[in-house]
C-alpha cells in the first residue's frame, strides 16, 4: 500500500504535472500526475493550486492507480512513475 507524505505535494510548473512523493514498502516514491489526467478525470481546474487540491481530495483513488503502475513496473527514466490520462 502506497502511503503518501502529506507536506509533499506540489505544482511542477515546469512539467504542468502535480507531483507527490509516497512510501511504498521502505522506498519513497515520486509520483507525478499529469495535468491533462487531472482534466480528463475531474475536471478542468482553475490554477495550479487548485490541480494540486483536486489531487489531494482523490487521494485514495489516485494511491490505487499509482499502486498498480507500480506494480506493473511503469517507472520512468527518473525513478518517478506518472500517472496519465490513459492510466485511467
Amino acid at each position: 500500500m502506497l502511503k503518501t507524505i502529506p507536506d509533499f505535494w506540489y505544482w511542477d510548473y515546469r512539467h504542468r504535472e502535480v507531483r507527490f512523493c509516497a512510501w511504498q514498502s521502505s522506498e519513497v516514491v515520486m509520483c507525478r500526475i499529469s495535468r491533462k489526467a487531472i482534466e480528463d478525470r475531474y475536471g478542468d481546474a482553475s490554477s495550479p493550486r487548485s490541480y494540486v487540491q483536486v489531487a489531494r481530495q482523490h487521494v485514495n483513488e489516485i494511491c490505487n492507480r499509482f499502486g498498480g503502475l507500480l506494480a506493473q513496473g511503469r517507472y520512468e527514466n527518473d525513478g518517478s512513475v506518472l500517472l496519465r490520462p490513459t492510466d485511467w
